[in-house]
């Protein structure tokens, strides 16, 4: 046998370069499943983080934020006060915390609890969707049901569409399933309590 005969040695580089390749694009189309599983905020890949946003409030220790993008903004109209597009006023609640820091701990899971509504998103699509669910309250639309319970309104708005999903540890048990309703409960009209996604 000649030499031109012989095999030729296997390149480990290409084995390696390909390899990350396809970890790299599994790690980005299970990126959303993977979250969910795991219950962490894993990084993205593709630099897709939170919506733009503007300086923190003027004279105020809050961490809340003005929030912008084309789309939405959430404004400043008093100290430690928010007021959305479509009219839904953010203030401080009762224990120090903010309602909108409030509302973002629905924006991931807490494998801890029994059960928890999770959003989808970022903080400025899910402003927006508390918009969106106010919109259809004001409409007097059919979409939603209420209850009152002293000066306050609990608001049970079908979006239909996927707002977020069921985690928590029952969540978990039925492999995190999509919720397309909202649980939006207001206080004196239009103050924003909390508001979580609801099967």
């Amino acid at each position: 046998m000649n030499k031109s005969e012989e095999p030729k040695p296997i390149s480990w580089r290409k084995f390696i370069w390909v390899g990350l390749i396809l970890l790299i694009a599994g790690y980005s189309y299970g990126h959303p499943t993977l979250e969910k599983w795991t219950g962490l905020d894993l990084p993205s890949l593709n630099g897709d983080g939170e919506a733009r946003r503007a300086k923190p409030e003027k004279g105020s220790n809050s961490a809340v934020e003005t929030i912008e993008s084309e789309s939405f903004l959430l404004t400043e109209t008093g100290r430690n006060k928010y007021t959305s597009p479509a009219g839904l006023i953010y203030t401080m609640g009762p224990n120090g915390e903010h309602r909108v820091e409030h509302i973002m701990r629905h924006a991931k899971d807490e494998p801890s609890r029994q059960v928890h509504g999770v959003f989808d998103g970022d903080k400025n699509t899910i402003l927006k969707i508390l918009d969106d669910g106010y919109e259809l309250i004001k409409s007097n639309s059919k979409r939603v049901e209420s209850s009152r319970e002293g000066d306050r309104m609990e608001y049970t708005i079908d979006m239909q569409r996927e707002i977020g999903y069921e985690g928590g540890q029952k969540g978990k048990r039925n492999n995190f399933p999509p919720l397309k309703r909202l649980k939006l409960i207001l206080q004196d009209k239009n103050y924003v309590v909390t508001a979580y996604p609801y099967r």
